[in-house]
């Protein structure tokens, strides 16, 4: 969270936005350069399972880099400190590309569920949906970042456990639409 990386790392307002800024051209370079092979290869189930899997491996390993640079010795901190600002970045840029890789993947699978004549109120709830959790997911994070003594291991294993459940839901279902499609259609 901010609060960890402003309080504890002492990262400060330009190293934050540089890191958004870094995040958001990723993304709009991967966007540019990388959807459309990514799309052809995995489809847009495949990028869904990807960018859920994802998230959870991203957030545990930022996780680790923040209390890997907060145990270390105070006598190389500057060292440590332009470390955690590259390392800390650098796992921005991926979680980034990881949600818009699960953020086109699902919307590609909701649009192509429903008539085209109901594809934009669909859109408009799930970018709705979007924007709550960006809203609340940062309230919740920081009330439980609190109530554990500061600690980023309580949120980011709740930001793990969540990505992992959907990404076992994901393969559950998958599982069966294959299963009851053999089912029904025998070779």
């Amino acid at each position: 969270t901010e609060q960890v990386l402003t309080q504890q790392l002492d990262f400060d307002p330009a190293t934050l936005g540089y890191c958004m800024a870094c995040s958001m051209l990723g993304v709009a370079l991967f966007g540019i350069f990388g959807m459309k092979p990514m799309v052809e290869c995995l489809g847009a189930r495949g990028m869904g399972q990807v960018g859920v899997a994802s998230r959870a491996m991203l957030v545990i390993a930022t996780s680790w880099i923040v209390v890997h640079q907060l145990d270390a010795e105070t006598s190389v901190a500057r060292h440590l400190q332009s470390s955690a600002e590259v390392q800390v970045i650098a796992a921005s840029v991926l979680y980034a590309l990881a949600t818009h890789a699960l953020a086109t993947g699902l919307t590609t699978q909701t649009t192509g569920a429903v008539s085209p004549e109901e594809q934009g109120s669909l859109l408009g709830v799930e970018h709705s949906l979007f924007g709550f959790a960006r809203i609340v997911g940062p309230i919740l994070g920081t009330a439980i970042f609190v109530s554990f003594n500061e600690s980023i291991w309580p949120v980011a294993a709740g930001c793990a456990a969540i990505d992992a459940g959907l990404t076992g839901l994901f393969f559950i279902h998958r599982i069966r639409h294959r299963y009851s499609f053999a089912v029904t259609n025998p070779s």
